[in-house]
């Protein structure tokens, strides 16, 4: 029957900026300086978080830019169960790279492999 490909508990989360920028803080020194013509300048509040089922697979795939995302009444502290913002930012930032964080260990299998675009 074959590996299905699908992914399983899979959920979204807006994270709170205390957290998102202490995330930043730990991992910014690792970011290139320069990213499709601009600095960058944090990662996506938006988190995409997934839970695999045993034998499932996510197929091979093109991870894609996503507007930042925030709370709307953030700055008024009324960010506890304030709305998502799908695009929180007027400067048209948008994701350019994966974050990939595991959150488990003693597994086997799981790896992610990148493939590089063909330079023709």
């Amino acid at each position: 029957a074959g590996k299905q490909s699908v992914l399983a508990h899979a959920f979204v989360w807006c994270t709170d900026r205390p957290f998102i920028n202490d995330v930043w803080r730990r991992v910014a020194q690792f970011m290139p300086a320069q990213l499709g013509g601009g600095e960058p300048v944090g990662i996506n509040r938006r988190w995409r978080c997934y839970r695999y089922q045993p034998g499932a697979v996510y197929r091979p795939h093109i991870d894609g830019g996503w507007p930042g995302s925030g709370l709307r009444g953030e700055d008024d502290d009324q960010a506890e169960g304030g709305e998502y913002v799908y695009d929180a930012f007027s400067d048209g930032r948008t994701s350019r790279l994966t974050f990939l964080i595991y959150l488990n260990d003693d597994f086997i299998g799981g790896a992610t492999t990148y493939f590089l675009p063909d330079k023709d």
